[in-house]
This record gives structure tokens, C-alpha cells and sequence, in this order.
């Protein structure tokens, strides 16, 4: 069997949903837990940890529209992607965050189930993926597959169903909903985690600028004043939303269930 690699692996094939928050916050808890990055992959279209960590600490797998349709047309493409992946995960000497695109989740199974036990992960026992889901129709339905697809794959791999809060005045999802319910039994879901939606002032300027979630925790009410032009109440107001939407995001990775009852 090949080496395997302690794995948090965040998908869903629906796009905006937001998978790469998502795994900024595992990022940031590795990061405040051991001062250190984890190895960082991203395959994207769109990519958005590459820009906020940097080139030199995330290995980009660029995978535009174009190569999504030539995949379609050559199934083989497929393998080379993502054997180029597994390579860099079986290569890696600490825990890696894989940050799947859209409609990419599924390619990402099928190669697994090529590989089957003698794949990066085995049959899955360290590798974790991360559904991510708003509460609309298509994010749920998108993430369900997702799901099912990693279910398949890799039967000893920990999937967990992250519920982004972002969208929740317009499209509410319960934890304990009859929806929520049957993808956790029928995806053998071991835990449920609410990605809270930040609030803070500040937020806009951590996305335009593209910073790491760990540094904007640090900025004190006076350099958010002075960033962003804030009055003192705003700045402050900007400090501790961001403070407390970091550190709920992150608390939520600590505190996983062993088992979500169906």
C-alpha cells in the first residue's frame, strides 16, 4: 500500500459555496496550533489561497473551463491531474489541506477508485473531506453527491457536511433537518459543523486585500482605523467581529463529533 498522508480534503462540484473560506479556517487553526503551514494544495479555475498565501506555499493546479471540457472529451485527462496530485501528497512531510474546485469533486472520486488501497490514502482511514454547503437547493443537492461519490471511493474516509451560515436568512438549514438528516445517514457523515457568517467591517478588506485569516486576527482596533478609515467604534467593532468569526470557524474543527446520530 502507498504512504499515506494526513489529508483535509474541502469539495462540493457547486461553486461559491465557499470551499476555500472554509479551508482557510483549517488552515489558520494548523497554523495557530503549530506556528506552522500545512502543505497547502488548490485546483481551481478561480484560485484564491494562492493568492492569499503566495505562490511559494501552495501548489496550484490551475483547471479552467477549457480543461473541464477537454476532460469531458478525454476521460484520461483526468488521471494525469490528479496523479500529478497525488504525487505531491504522497511526497508531503506534513498534514495537507486539498482545496477541490467545482465540478471537480467527482473526477477527484473516480481517480480514487482507480487507485482503490494503493492510492495516496488507501482506502481513506486519513484522509477528511469537508462537503461544503449553503442552505439553497442546488448547494444541497451539489454537496449530497459530493458526498456520495467520497462515500464510495474511499469508504474509510471521514466526511463531514459544513453548513456555511452565510446565506442563512434566505435559505435556513437545520442541523437536525429531515435534509441535513438523510445526507448524514446516507453518506455515513460522521459530523456537522456550522461555518459562521463574519460580520465584521473589516471582512471586505481582508478579501480585497487577499490576507491570511491569522494575520487579520492580529490587526488591533487602531490599524483597522487606520486601514480601512474607520471611527474608533468601527474599528473596534471590526477587531472583535473578526476575532470571534475566526475563532468559532476554527473551534469548530476541534470539536468534531466522533458520530452524528442519524
Amino acid at each position: 500500500m502507498a504512504e499515506q498522508v494526513e489529508t483535509a480534503a474541502f469539495g462540493s462540484d457547486k461553486g461559491g459555496v465557499g470551499k476555500s473560506l472554509a479551508a482557510s479556517l483549517r488552515i489558520s487553526k494548523h497554523f495557530l496550533d503549530t506556528g506552522k503551514l500545512p502543505v497547502i494544495i488548490e485546483v481551481e479555475s478561480d484560485p484564491r489561497l494562492s493568492r492569499v498565501y503566495g505562490e511559494d506555499a501552495v501548489k496550484l493546479f490551475r483547471v479552467g473551463q477549457d480543461k473541464l471540457s477537454d476532460i469531458e472529451k478525454d476521460p484520461s485527462l483526468v488521471y494525469r491531474l490528479w496523479d500529478q496530485i497525488g504525487d505531491v501528497c504522497m511526497k508531503a512531510k506534513a498534514p495537507v489541506v486539498l482545496d477541490i474546485g467545482a465540478n471537480l469533486t467527482r473526477t477527484f472520486a473516480l481517480w480514487l477508485n482507480e487507485y482503490g488501497e494503493d492510492g495516496p490514502w488507501g482506502t481513506g482511514a486519513k484522509l477528511s473531506f469537508y462537503g461544503v454547503t449553503t442552505g439553497d437547493d442546488m448547494a444541497v443537492q451539489s454537496v449530497n453527491r459530493a458526498l456520495s461519490y467520497m462515500a464510495q471511493a474511499v469508504p474509510d474516509s471521514r466526511r463531514f457536511l459544513i453548513i456555511n451560515e452565510r446565506d442563512e436568512a434566505r435559505f435556513p438549514l437545520a442541523s437536525d433537518g429531515p435534509a441535513v438528516s438523510r445526507i448524514v445517514k446516507d453518506n455515513g457523515v460522521v459530523g456537522v459543523l456550522r461555518m459562521p457568517v463574519n460580520i465584521s467591517p473589516g471582512f471586505a478588506h481582508v478579501v480585497d486585500r487577499h490576507m491570511r485569516l491569522d494575520e487579520a486576527v492580529l490587526m488591533t482596533p487602531e490599524q483597522w482605523q487606520k486601514a480601512c478609515g474607520f471611527t474608533r467604534m468601527e474599528a473596534v467593532r471590526a477587531h472583535r467581529r473578526m476575532v470571534s468569526f475566526v475563532d468559532d470557524g476554527i473551534r469548530a474543527f476541534g470539536s468534531v463529533p466522533e458520530a452524528v446520530p442519524a
